[in-house]
């Protein structure tokens, strides 16, 4: 585990020189290398367009390795209006496959906050694929599921890093800080970067110092401090040092950089890479060539990747060619390319290739009709599955742990409560359902429980928990068990402004808030 962690390292660092930000630099040619990403940058950030947007997919697959499921050729065309900021967007997907029983499908549904909202004429398109899922009753207009940590507006603040840019700023300036000089040469307006194996040592050894791994670990921290913790990212990048046997100096030793040539001008760069890993459990070789042009009014840019893996162990290979070419403005962009896999995984064989043309426009407002979900015109998609519509709610067993809330009602858990190291921990998205808190999961590790005048974020496995953007601590963290998330009662319900008492003998759990209401 710990070899895997070491390459994932180093390749992650790889690819990082190439990334356009600034730093401060020693060398003159570093100096203009950074420099010219620097304008580079600013004028992408000069073409961050505004949102909602609106966009078409075009996609084709074929391949050999699909005919075991009775079709080899797929075409879909997606048309899509999304709103970030305001949670919201409508999709149709028109598409066909060719096969065995030649099939169309026709879909359209909403993205609504963290519910997928889906109209019952598209259902035919989805029993289709599942003949097996019951369609709903004819009154009912909608179905809908929970998208579990799903947020357009997360996804908007994730594309939009203007507010983090100095904080980038600051953590690139360290990377560069390990490379060494002699890497960077310039002539006339144009810098280059040449990244060799001894180069590698060099800023490998730099990863070994203590203050450099604080230093570079804190800045990691600080693009998102409600979620990433300075010690555990330290101890991460120290992963690959720690252990002679796996260490960051011993997988370079399985590394041949070919070459790794990066330049970059005021308007225009390219990349040249062509590296390889092997050792006793696994070959890798990577060719990268792109090229990129940022003007004033628009970026254009294209890519061509080889990347082969071998697994002499268990026979596994697989091979991937990756063509694409994009053009970014103000106001749209596209994307166009090609995608082909070839090799054997797991016994299977792999052969598939894929063409994919997508448009997007940039506008200043959407204009679509939202679907209102009433008891009336709309059903949970659970309630589809076979017997739940009429299954009675289970009865508490003897000796489970129940909850009740202000005398008035138990929680149904389906998700059975446990206790840990004297700590009842219950399932958080059944806890905050009843309670009325929207909850939503944020990969990889962190959850939210949401109302109009509380806000709770925890992560996994971490006791340290922000109540309305206040730090405090719970003495037993969030688990996750059999896919669930659970989290200690006490400690979250007294968050929300609950009185906790805990008969021990009837194992029963009870919360007392009068002024909330089932």
């Amino acid at each position: 585990m710990k070899k895997k962690t070491s390459l994932l390292l180093l390749l992650a660092f790889i690819f990082t020189f190439a990334l356009p930000f600034a730093a401060i630099a020693s060398s003159p040619g570093k100096a203009l290398y950074l420099e010219n990403t620097q304008i580079q940058q600013e004028k992408q950030m000069q073409l961050n367009c505004d949102r909602p947007l609106s966009g078409e997919i075009d996609l084709h697959i074929n391949g050999d390795t699909f005919k075991t499921l009775g079709f080899q050729n797929i075409k879909a065309n997606l048309k899509y209006d999304m709103d970030l900021k305001n949670d919201k967007a409508f999709f149709v997907v028109d598409g066909s496959v060719d096969g065995n029983t030649p099939q169309e499908i026709n879909l359209a549904f909403y993205i609504i906050g963290d519910k997928m909202i889906i109209p019952t004429e598209s259902l035919s398109s989805i029993a289709k694929i599942s003949p097996q899922m019951e369609m709903p009753a004819e009154n009912i207009k909608y179905v809908y599921t929970k998208l579990e940590g799903f947020s357009f507006a997360e996804l908007q603040t994730a594309i939009d890093q203007s507010s983090q840019q100095e904080a980038a700023m600051e953590l690139v300036n360290t990377i560069f800080e390990a490379i060494p000089d002699k890497c960077f040469t310039s002539q006339g307006n144009t810098a280059e970067m040449n990244i060799d194996k001894e180069s590698l040592v060099l800023i490998a050894k730099n990863f070994q110092d203590e203050k450099f791994i604080a230093k570079l670990a804190e800045q990691i921290a600080a693009l998102d401090p409600a979620t990433m913790d300075k010690n555990e990212i330290m101890e991460g990048l120290k992963t690959g040092n720690t252990d002679s046997d796996v260490s960051f100096l011993k997988v370079l030793q399985n590394l041949n950089i070919r070459k790794c040539k990066t330049q970059i001008g005021p308007e225009k760069g390219f990349a040249d890479w062509d590296f390889g890993y092997s050792d006793e459990n696994m070959i890798m070789n990577c060719k990268l060539n792109s090229k990129s042009n940022i003007q004033s009014a628009k970026i254009s840019s294209s890519v061509n990747m080889e990347l082969s893996f071998k697994s002499p162990a268990d026979e596994k290979n697989v091979a991937a060619k990756l063509t694409a070419d994009s053009l970014t403005s103000k106001d749209k962009s596209t994307l166009n390319g090609n995608l082909t896999v070839t090799g054997n995984m797991d016994g299977m064989p792999l052969d598939v290739a894929a063409d994919f043309n997508i448009d997007q426009q940039f506008k200043n407002k959407v204009n679509f009709t939202v679907p209102v979900l009433t008891a009336d015109n709309s059903m949970d998609m659970d309630e589809l599955e076979p017997g739940a519509v009429n299954s009675p709610e289970p009865e508490p067993t003897a000796k489970a742990i129940t909850v009740n809330v202000n005398d008035q009602y138990h929680i149904p858990f389906v998700n059975t409560p446990f206790i840990e190291s004297d700590r009842i921990l219950v399932p958080v998205r059944e806890l905050g359902d009843s309670l009325g808190y929207e909850v939503n999961w944020n990969p990889p590790t962190t959850v939210t429980m949401t109302t109009a005048d509380k806000n709770i974020i925890m992560n996994i496995s971490k006791k340290q928990y922000m109540l309305n953007g206040q730090g405090k601590e719970m003495d037993s963290a969030p688990v996750i068990k059999d896919g669930v998330t659970y989290v200690p009662i006490r400690f979250i319900t007294e968050a929300l402004g609950y009185e906790v008492s805990y008969n021990p003998e009837t194992m029963a759990v009870s919360l007392n808030n009068q002024s909330v209401e089932k």
